[in-house]
């Protein structure tokens, strides 16, 4: 199967993991969520954007990789899986 590529592109989202889901809230309220074992890559390009460690950690375990863009869309930072 071919894996999704999700892009966080609106500001103040926040991520974190839930059951085996990669839930992603704003103000407290969950706006949406997708597997874990789904994902191929997650691109982060909204401002503002936080996630927890237990989500980079679970998307390491799975192999994948998290991209942190700034402003201009350019990536400045890679969480990447070392297994």
């Amino acid at each position: 199967m071919i894996g999704r590529v999700l892009e966080i592109a609106e500001a103040g989202r926040h991520l974190c993991v839930s059951r085996g889901f990669l839930c992603i809230k704003s103000s407290g309220e969950e706006l949406g969520r997708t597997p874990l074992d789904d994902l191929h890559a997650v691109i982060v390009t909204g401002h503002g954007t936080t996630f927890s460690g237990n989500l980079a950690a679970a998307l390491a375990a799975r192999g994948v990789p998290l991209v942190i863009c700034r402003s201009n869309l350019m990536p400045v930072a890679y969480v990447w899986p070392t297994e």
